[in-house]
């Protein structure tokens, strides 16, 4: 009986020792690893699993334990969306068939990726390979493989498969090793990236949309490539060469895949369609991220500055513009020259009585024609026999041509200044101009002119439902010359319009150009699969492309700079009406004090005075009835006739 108890003593002794050894690898791994949280399915006893959780405890890592079954559930404690969670797992000492239910529940809920840290524990790593399951395994899957000969030290194995569903197998490369004396002794130093960066000639299929303007005689990656029509599809011919990139830098092969023509009604796509029926790994052609196709596929990058816009040359103001007159001067100096041109008046009538000139009347009367004439540049008849009367005129004159030279440079100046009015980037500003509306032709355009969106609705009532259906859609080789002309706006790609504009518009065409986002601006990306095990590869491998710039040389390599207005060489437009509008209202008003005053003159002798007047009294009878038939009325009361003698 004694001895019975001994060998149980010894039995327990023995497993608490590989306990307490298997539980210092799991603690220096996961501390290593700086896990926070580490989660162990268990198969052996609550004292082992108490000791564990001390252990862990004791490095500041949270540990939980939960019995292995055919009911566990990895999802309910392994799922995690931003910490760090530590997977162990010991084949040695669990049923087989439970461990393959672990394995597969966690590539159904996608946890091989970089929030997961499994290690397992196996006697030998033939049979554990044989029972993981690496349909999910990617890029940066975390999956060690520990392996004791003999209870005392333990070698780990590196393990991930970078392409699964491309017939790929298991990679496994020695991490390596752990001794209670020495702890654990990494030996793989090389960053994740470097070493499992070569894909190893991996073909990569990339769908694309089908193209429009691609030369028959020309393959598909030559046209993607051509830079003789940047300004033709240049999105395509972007995602095109930034998937070279990727592909020199992992060491796959690109094969380019067209998609059929995107149909109307069709709200998922063909590209995204491809990716969902496995006929393509990534989309080549990057496109919008939005909530529905969030459901479809897992977007890795956003690459791609994409928005579209209505091109229009906005109309200018269509009303009379008064301060034409006196925008030339400030408030300031209108005052002082009016001030002036009222002492130049004063003076000069006051000088004019040493011309004798009795009549106060006809001196002031002189006096401000003269002075307005000076003022206008023009001459006078005046007879200015004093050297007084000349002198002040002459004064006048000098600050009249002055005021008059500094006024017409003021003209010019303000013209050359005058602000081009622009709207603001608003549909419903759009919606309000008096211009027609036309589109490019885009599958996409009636899902969003649709869309349930207040400015959306009201440009699509206000404008896009009155254009008759023939009339909605033009190529850009008819739509963009109408814009060029004036009261017409034009949806389409600005890397499409820019070019036609650079090359056909003038610089004050350029200048009254304006633009309203009707997609507005927003980063396209690149998407694979939910579960494609190149999701981390492809996010990791665009990122170094972007931090080496070589995503930025490609954006400014395909998408077309916006045409330039030149403020320094903007000439100024011709003046149409509304621009003379002032000045021929001040010679109506001119005309009004003219006709007010009009007198007719008729010479003839004594003896034809009753014939004479006779006529006279006919024409002013023509002239009232000119008058009542265009809506005037002709003052009877100061119409009169006066006889003069030359004697």
């Amino acid at each position: 009986m004694k001895m019975n108890i001994n060998i149980v003593y010894i039995y327990l002794l023995s497993m608490g020792v590989y306990a307490n050894i298997t539980n210092d690898l799991i603690t220096d791994y996961f501390y290593y690893k700086k896990v926070p949280n580490v989660i162990r399915y268990s198969c052996s006893d609550k004292d082992e699993n108490i000791l564990l959780m001390k252990s862990l405890s004791h490095h500041g890592i949270f540990a939980a334990t939960t019995k292995l079954s055919l009911t566990t559930s990895v999802e309910a404690l392994a799922n995690t969306t931003h910490y760090k969670v530590g997977i162990f797992l010991d084949t040695r000492s669990c049923n087989t068939s439970h461990i393959l239910l672990i394995f597969s529940e966690a590539s159904a809920n996608l946890m091989y990726g970089e929030l997961h840290n499994w290690l397992i524990l196996g006697y030998n790593l033939s049979h554990v390979i044989d029972i993981v399951d690496d349909r999910v395994f990617g890029f940066s899957t975390d999956f060690v493989i520990a392996i004791s000969p003999n209870d005392e030290e333990y070698e780990l194995f590196d393990t991930y498969n970078l392409g699964w569903e491309y017939g790929r197998s298991l990679n496994i490369t020695f991490l390596g090793s752990w001794t209670k004396e020495n702890g654990l002794e990494i030996a793989l130093t090389q960053t994740r990236f470097l070493r499992r960066s070569n894909s190893r000639g991996l073909i990569l299929r990339a769908a694309f949309f089908k193209t429009v303007y691609q030369p028959p005689e020309m393959s598909a990656e030559d046209y993607f490539q051509d830079h003789t029509h940047a300004e033709k599809e240049n999105l395509l011919k972007f995602g095109f060469n930034l998937l070279r990139h990727l592909s020199d830098l992992l060491n796959f092969d690109l094969q380019c895949i067209i998609t059929p023509e995107w149909q109307t009604g069709d709200s998922v796509g063909p590209v995204i369609r491809a990716i969902i029926n496995n006929k393509a790994d990534i989309i080549g052609s990057p496109m919008a991220k939005n909530i529905p196709r969030t459901y479809w596929v897992k977007y890795v990058h956003q690459d791609w500055p994409f928005r579209t816009c209505f091109i229009f040359r906005n109309p200018q103001p269509k009303y009379i513009k008064f301060q034409e007159i006196l925008r030339p001067f400030e408030d300031s100096v209108w005052y002082f020259v009016i001030i002036f041109i009222g002492l130049s008046i004063a003076l000069l009538a006051f000088i004019a009585r040493l011309d004798w000139i009795e009549s106060k009347y006809m001196r002031l009367s002189h006096a401000f024609l003269v002075t307005i004439g000076a003022f206008c540049q023009q001459g006078t008849n005046m007879e200015m026999d004093h050297i007084s009367t000349r002198i002040t005129f002459f004064f006048i004159m000098i600050f009249s041509l002055l005021t008059y030279n500094y006024y017409s440079a003021g003209v010019v100046s303000a013209r050359f200044n005058e602000p081009i009015v622009k709207i603001n980037d608003s549909l419903s500003e759009l919606s309000k101009l008096p211009v027609t509306v036309a589109s490019e032709y885009m599958t996409y355009f009636d899902y969003h002119v649709k869309k349930n969106d207040w400015e959306m609705k009201i440009f699509y009532v206000k404008r896009w439902s009155l254009v008759s259906e023939k009339n909605r859609f033009l190529p850009p080789e008819e739509g963009l010359p109408l814009v060029k002309l004036g009261g017409f706006a034009y949806h389409t790609h600005p890397d499409v319009a820019y070019p036609f504009i650079e090359r056909h518009f003038e610089n004050r065409e350029v200048c009254e150009l304006t633009e309203v986002n009707f997609i507005q601006p927003n980063w396209s990306g690149f998407a694979v699969r939910f579960n494609s095990s190149i999701i981390e590869m492809s996010r990791i491998g665009f990122t170094k492309i972007l931090e080496v710039g070589l995503r930025h040389r490609q954006v400014k390599r395909w998408q077309y700079r916006k045409p330039v207005c030149n403020l320094e060489k903007l000439s100024v437009s011709s003046v149409d009406l509304y621009d003379f509008s002032a000045q021929l209202l001040l010679l109506l008003i001119g005309y009004m004090i003219y006709a007010d005053e009009i007198q007719v003159y008729v010479h003839c002798f004594p003896h034809d005075i009753h014939e004479v007047i006779r006529k006279a009294q006919q024409d002013v009878q023509v002239i009232a009835d000119w008058a009542v038939a265009n809506g005037l009325t002709l003052n009877i009361l100061k119409t009169m006739i006066a006889i003069l003698d030359k004697e």
